[in-house]
């Protein structure tokens, strides 16, 4: 699914008010969130097209937040089993630029460079024993069942 990303770096004492603001204000998903030491990444999906409003983050200081909008990336939903997403995609034949984001354990969600996969990655989810599924083409806003 062709996708855009925007990735925000917050302290985490704003990050549960802010992340419920832009989905509130916003039509996003949430797909990856993770902890740092002194930050949170929070990644929204939007449907190409939307245009962000930026007035969302008004509010706040601006060297509080730092903001990154990744336009018209192809992303594919994995679904795993039996092993955690973390350690499975350790062994993903990756191409450079290429990135995935951890929606729970046993989902990830792949930014690849095309929606065309090589051959060498296409094996690779065919033959892993934990792929459960993969697909372009799925509902952004689905609760998926684990």
């Amino acid at each position: 699914m062709k996708l855009d990303l925007l990735e925000i770096v917050i302290p985490p004492k704003l990050a549960q008010e802010i992340v419920e603001q832009v989905q509130q204000q916003t039509e996003s998903m949430l797909i990856y969130q993770k902890r740092y030491d002194t930050d949170l990444l929070a990644v929204f999906a939007f449907i190409p097209g939307y245009t962000f409003p930026r007035d969302v983050f008004a509010s706040y200081p601006k060297k509080l937040i730092s903001l990154e909008f990744k336009r018209d990336r192809e992303v594919y939903r994995l679904m795993t089993t039996g092993k955690p997403v973390r350690e499975l995609l350790q062994t993903f034949p990756w191409d450079p630029g290429e990135e995935w984001f951890e929606g729970d354990a046993q989902t990830a969600y792949l930014c690849l460079q095309s929606l065309h996969i090589p051959t060498r990655q296409v094996a690779w989810l065919a033959t892993c024993p934990f792929i459960r599924a993969w697909d372009f083409q799925f509902d952004l806003f689905e609760k998926l069942e684990t």
